[in-house]
């Protein structure tokens, strides 16, 4: 079976060319597949916008959304792209949700930010044996998921700076998750848990500016939000008669 690497939805950036792209996997095997042609449609809601436009074939495939094609377009949560990719040919049909926003998210951590509670990470990295990036990114996926599993777009949080130490704890955790498993080191499976937890502790703390109504500044109308959400306990009212 082949499966499409979707890690969140996509980010279509109203009113400026937008690069899309889709990677495709034997999930048997895990190699990058490639495909010899295809086309996407594109989906704001209901309405096609695109009507199977030919894509830069490969591993993974392209199309750029021409700005002129999302300028008018209101902002949400509802787009979808399908993609049709012709692989060992065989025709394959994939989809990807997608955000229409006016600003991309984007991380505030670097590497230096990492490195700061770590420094011996610094000069794994210099040595070519870490690749940081690597993982901040993959940390940051997680962070995206975790945004949208409790409710929130991630371009819509304006305090993108109080998601730096969850996202930096994740980094950790998966460096040295992934350490513990190589060598085999006690010490780095206790750090990797000891992130992990801190990683759960951070969403209780977090608190953001959101954009509720999406006019892409901060007013009396937007609210400020918990990483994790408040679930009101009540005792239904009883009548006696």
């Amino acid at each position: 079976m082949l499966v499409a690497s979707v890690p969140y939805p996509d980010e279509l950036q109203r009113g400026v060319d937008t690069t899309i792209t889709l990677a495709v996997y034997d999930d048997a095997t895990g190699a990058q597949k490639t495909a010899t042609s295809g086309t996407v449609s594109i989906y704001a809601g209901s309405r096609k916008l695109i009507d199977e436009a030919t894509v830069t074939a490969g591993a993974p495939s392209s199309y750029t959304l021409a700005a002129a094609s999302t300028s008018g377009e209101s902002l949400a949560a509802d787009w979808l792209e399908v993609w049709t990719l012709v692989i060992d040919g065989t025709s394959h049909t994939f989809s990807r949700p997608a955000f229409l926003v006016r600003r991309p998210y984007r991380h505030v951590l670097t590497q230096a930010d990492v490195t700061e509670l770590h420094p011996e990470l610094a000069d794994r990295e210099t040595a070519g044996t870490l690749d940081l990036d690597q993982y901040i990114q993959a940390a940051d996926a997680v962070v995206r998921r975790d945004l949208i599993k409790k409710g929130n777009r991630p371009e819509l949080v304006f305090d993108t700076w109080a998601l730096l130490d969850a996202h930096r704890a994740k980094v950790l955790e998966l460096v040295f998750r992934a350490d513990s498993q190589s060598v085999g080191d006690g010490r780095y499976a206790e750090l990797a848990d000891y992130y992990a937890q801190a990683y759960r502790d951070e969403w209780g703390t977090i608190s953001f500016t959101y954009d509720d109504d999406e006019d892409g500044t901060i007013d009396d109308n937007d609210d400020r939000r918990g990483g994790q959400p408040t679930i009101m306990l009540t005792h239904r009212k009883r009548w006696w008669f």
